[in-house]
């Protein structure tokens, strides 16, 4: 495990005191609860986050009400945990009630008005108790909630009102008879029910233990450890965490305000910890658990890699690089999806763009240093053309300097779609989806001489349709040069890369030659890349092979708990035989983890089109939450090792 990087919340709410109730991840963010503890009342703060690293401000008037249990005071809660299930919002808390601590669970629709449902542990009176709600999970028609306290214990119920301990020891001699359990967090993986908690140890004041190393610890230090349970029967321990997963120094300079622990959150391969300050501030560490831990019991007997030995593209500072243009009607909501190629010592990028009318043209910008933006046209570079682009008519001529969105139609969102730039011989072709709003999305292409690009000109020839009508094929891309005389093409068919050899390039007329699908590199079946995968940028060579950056979504919209945030990937495929893949990333290098790839138009979305080698470092152009354009980059030799050493396969996934 990395040392954890310390940081304080980010929020909107400065200047004042506040105590943290609780921090949870679901489905659609991750939620902060605090008290404002110089406004007394009954009502508390709820913030919002993509990243859990800069929180805003969602409602600060949330309560709980009740109508045939007594009202909690806000100041005798903690511990607050968030789940859901169907169209509601379930909160369980630790209240006290004449020295007595009760588990309680609240309901919410809006996450703001909360009614107070039952005290679910009435017979418990464990001083320190603790729960959660397992989210968009049930067992034998029954939520479940596990609890914490003096054990690890399990819970279910159907009506809300009636909770049933269904089995009171979880883990045994695991946990010492010193120690209290406080849940942390519970996520629905594939292989089972993850519950992260906190220990520890119960002293008198002053107080000292050594740990199993013989380092002495203060009382009130916390071991975050883990526990994975079957999905079909959540009373049986798969896998423990035999030592902490998470290692605070409370005895430094940064750290002597720590508290305690009030919340934890886990994204990919990180753990996110929340802790109150003796000051009233808030803050947060970022721990990156290795591949020894939590893989050991999310991947089996898989071969485990670190992060630290995986290959990782890392975000620019200066990202994102391009963002809408409010003045530029043709491109005020969205500037993203950027194909990029290097031509006369610069970086050229053709982007997607969206303005007024929402259907999609392509914008033009360059770069010397790859990164930042020297030249942006005020003007798009290519607009739709075609009545299968998205045009009202059919045009000849454009004007692009006086080119208007007004003056094009087609349906919400039509137009050209996700550039891809590929380079053969004099010509820059190309490839993108051609969406006119009412049929499925077919893969069209253009070219344009070197000269008239580099002049921006934009005299592009007459587009044609390359893929068949009635199917929607989207990530269309061309290898930069010939095998065994033919153009190689890939494209995207639900869910896997399809691959066509082409002799003729003149030979697509639009209405009678199409691609065929005649090969296929598939999804992978329990793995990070199995519900649905394209091509992000054109294949680029080198010497161990061409290598390709491609998107993909590890579960599909019918799976339960499908995981539908697109990621990035890499895989490199045999110099003379692009069908066949001989070295594939063993996980994402790239995963939407920041506020620009999470708060634009759409949560969760990092979509590469384009990528650049120059020199000893790879440049991957890639847009955020469909609204913004960005890069990240990555040393080549040091990529390209870690992608053979951990991404080697056995056989070819094609047919």
């Amino acid at each position: 495990m990395q040392n954890p990087k310390k940081e304080k919340v980010k929020t909107n709410t400065t200047k004042k005191q506040f105590r943290g109730l609780g921090v949870s991840a679901i489905r659609s963010g991750i939620y902060s609860f605090v008290q404002d503890t110089s406004n007394p009342g009954d009502t508390f703060i709820i913030q919002k986050s993509a990243d859990g690293r800069s929180f805003a401000l969602k409602d600060v008037d949330a309560r709980i009400s009740s109508i045939n249990l007594p009202l909690d005071t806000i100041e005798s809660c903690s511990n607050f945990a968030l789940a859901e299930h169907d169209e509601y919002y379930y909160l369980t808390y630790k209240t006290k009630k004449n020295g007595i601590a009760q588990l309680v669970l609240a309901q919410s629709s809006d996450m703001v008005a909360w009614e107070k449902m039952a005290v679910v542990t009435a017979g418990n009176q464990d001083e320190h108790i603790s729960g959660c709600v397992v989210s968009n999970y049930t067992h034998k028609d029954h939520l479940m909630l596990y609890a914490g306290g003096s054990h690890l214990s399990l819970h279910g119920s159907n009506n809300l009102i009636d909770w049933y301990a269904e089995a009171p020891d979880l883990l045994g001699d695991r946990v010492s008879d010193g120690e209290d359990i406080t849940i942390a967090s519970i996520d629905v993986l594939n292989e089972g029910i993850l519950v992260a908690y906190y220990t520890h140890t119960r002293q008198k004041k002053g107080a000292e233990i050594s740990d199993t190393n013989g380092s002495t610890l203060n009382p009130q230090d916390y071991r975050l450890r883990a526990a994975l349970f079957d999905k079909e029967n959540p009373a049986k321990l798969l896998w423990h965490s035999e030592e902490s997963l998470q290692t605070v120094d409370r005895n430094t300079q940064d750290t002597k305000d720590l508290g305690s622990p009030f919340g934890l959150v886990l994204r990919d391969d990180a753990f996110i910890s929340y802790w109150q300050g003796v000051s009233g501030r808030l803050y947060l560490f970022y721990h990156v658990v290795s591949g020894s831990v939590l893989d050991e019991a999310k991947d089996g007997d898989r071969e485990l890699w670190s992060r630290e030995e995986l290959p990782q593209l890392e975000r620019v500072p200066e990202n994102p690089i391009m963002a809408p243009k409010a003045e530029h009607a043709w491109e005020s909501k969205a500037a993203f999806n950027p194909a990029a190629i290097f031509v006369d010592g610069a970086f050229h990028i053709i982007y997607r763009a969206i303005g007024e009318n929402d259907v999609s043209v392509l914008g033009y910008a360059r770069s010397e240093d790859g990164i930042n933006i020297s030249y942006r046209d005020e003007h798009p570079a290519y607009v739709p053309r075609e009545i299968f682009e998205g045009a009202l008519q059919p045009l000849n001529k454009v004007d692009h300097k006086n080119w208007s969105p007004y003056m094009s139609g087609g349906g919400a969102w039509g137009g050209c779609e996700d550039p891809r730039l590929n380079r053969i011989d004099d010509r820059i072709y190309l490839t993108y989806v051609a969406y006119n709003g009412w049929q499925p999305p077919r893969l069209a292409m253009a070219w344009i001489t070197i000269e008239n690009f580099l002049k921006r000109d934009w005299k592009w020839s007459k587009p044609v349709l390359i893929s068949p009508p009635g199917v929607v094929s989207k990530s269309g891309s061309m290898l930069p040069e010939k095998i065994d005389g033919h153009y190689v093409f890939f494209h995207r068919v639900f869910p896997d890369i399809h691959i066509d050899f082409i002799d003729d390039l003149n030979r697509f007329d639009g209405r009678t030659f199409f691609l065929k699908c005649r090969s296929s590199i598939k999804v992978r079946e329990d793995h990070w890349d199995a519900g649905k995968f394209s091509m992000g940028a054109p294949p680029m060579k080198t010497r161990d092979g061409w290598l390709v950056i491609y998107s993909a979504v590890s579960g599909r919209q019918e799976w339960e708990g499908s995981d539908l945030r697109y990621k990035i990937g890499a895989m490199l495929l045999d110099l003379k035989d692009p069908t066949k893949v001989i070295y594939r990333s063993h996980d994402a290098i790239l995963k939407p983890e920041v506020h620009y790839e999470n708060d634009g138009a759409k949560y969760g979305i990092i979509y590469p089109c384009g990528a650049v080698i120059k020199g000893e470092k790879l440049f991957v152009y890639y847009g955020g939450s469909d609204e913004f354009t960005c890069v990240g980059t990555a040393n080549l030799d040091n990529f390209l090792s870690k992608l053979k050493t951990t991404g080697k396969i056995e056989e070819s996934l094609t047919i």
